[in-house]
């Protein structure tokens, strides 16, 4: 499975989201390393490396980050060979379906997969089982306001907006990961 993460400049948000899903969170352990995740920028400031506030908010919950990380450009081919895309926001999500139309059925903000991983039915499986979960949970599970599914931009903010945006990654994925920890049969009675 292919899981691409999606911000604007590909140095603060989705290189978080893509750490965090791959170390793990909160005691969880990441993703299984068959799961391929890569990130991008819908304005990537290419060839940069991650922001170094984001770094140090990283670095206050444990993560470790090594050097390494170089922001690149979403194209349309990412996308494609993407078989998950969490994006930020929905500004984000919708960039990524302009770029790609028949990736609607698989892209989601970060909070919003969060939110259909945590609520509802207990479903177990992994990344790809909770994909297919996500698609039939929109529109049935929705946030209070639209913009609880957005990811604030820390970019040229406060070291203090880096940490809150980070732990709000942090708990979105820990979300995550604790559904994707989960046996297949776990929905089953």
């Amino acid at each position: 499975m292919e899981v691409l993460v999606v911000c604007t400049g590909n140095v603060c948000r989705s290189p978080a989201v893509e750490l965090l899903l791959r170390r793990g969170v909160d005691g969880r352990p990441g993703v299984p390393e068959e799961v391929r995740l890569t990130s991008a920028g819908i304005r990537a400031m290419v060839g940069e490396p991650m922001a170094p506030r984001t770094v140090d908010a990283l670095g206050r919950l444990g993560v470790e980050v090594e050097p390494g990380h170089h922001a690149r450009q979403l194209t349309a081919e990412m996308v494609a060979r993407a078989d998950l895309v969490l994006a930020a926001s929905r500004l984000h999500r919708s960039a990524v379906v302009q770029l790609q139309p028949e990736a609607v059925e698989r892209a989601f903000t970060v909070t919003e997969f969060a939110r259909y991983c945590s609520g509802g039915p207990q479903v177990g499986g992994g990344l790809p089982a909770l994909a297919s979960f996500a698609v039939s949970q929109r529109g049935l599970v929705v946030p209070r306001r639209p913009e609880d599914d957005d990811l604030r931009d820390p970019w040229g903010k406060s070291a203090r907006v880096h940490r809150a945006v980070v732990w709000a990654i942090a708990d979105a994925v820990a979300d995550i990961l604790a559904a994707a920890a989960r046996p297949a049969d776990a929905g089953v009675s």
